[in-house]
């Protein structure tokens, strides 16, 4: 597989969350396997953007000991927050589709900095970055999605829905010690 293969796989996997339209990979350099992924699910949690989540995953499925050899695919630059992770994390290099420029003129919300000038400012950390991967593709197949707001949740939404939602993802996408997590875990830690 090359660059855009990856950025292909990227663009499916944030083509399947039409509100928040974002995806990443994580490809082990030297074989070329697909260790990771992630797409934007904002709406469980506002950090979980697909960065933050491929390399979770990655964390969780891999444990690995040097990020160096990885590389991560997204099909936008990173915001302020994944680049961080992405550094903090020690990924060698970050392949993006298109930039937060591009994102800001249609409209998307965007922190105003740029995934380059967080590497700039990162002195123990070596990172590359490179933008304008089948920018055109990624570009033209999010044109016509709506850019989503944070809709208010009603007052009437009971904390038991609230409770069963939270409860469900904490089962769905964390273990303990190889067993599942027990079903009021999440509500006895969270509230």
């Amino acid at each position: 597989m090359n660059h855009e293969d990856y950025m292909r796989k990227a663009i499916a996997l944030a083509l399947t969350v039409p509100a928040f339209p974002f995806g990443a990979v994580i490809v082990k350099r030297v074989t070329g396997e697909i260790v990771a992924e992630g797409y934007n699910q904002f709406a469980l949690n506002p950090t979980f953007h697909g960065e933050m989540v491929a390399i979770n995953r990655c964390a969780e499925l891999h444990h690995p000991a040097d990020w160096s050899e990885f590389d991560l695919y997204t099909t936008a630059e990173p915001c302020p927050m994944c680049q961080s992770a992405i550094l903090w994390a020690g990924i060698g290099c970050v392949y993006y589709g298109t930039s937060i420029p591009y994102l800001q003129k249609r409209h998307w919300q965007q922190i105003n900095i740029r995934a380059s000038a967080v590497i700039a400012q990162t002195a123990f950390r070596n990172t590359t970055i490179v933008g304008g991967i089948l920018e055109p593709v990624y570009d033209l197949s999010i044109a016509h999605f709506p850019k989503q707001h944070l809709v208010k949740k009603s007052a009437c939404t009971s904390h038991l829905s609230i409770h069963l939602l939270i409860s469900s993802f904490f089962l769905r996408h964390f273990s303990f010690f190889g067993r599942t997590a027990p079903a009021n875990f999440a509500a006895s830690y969270l509230f």
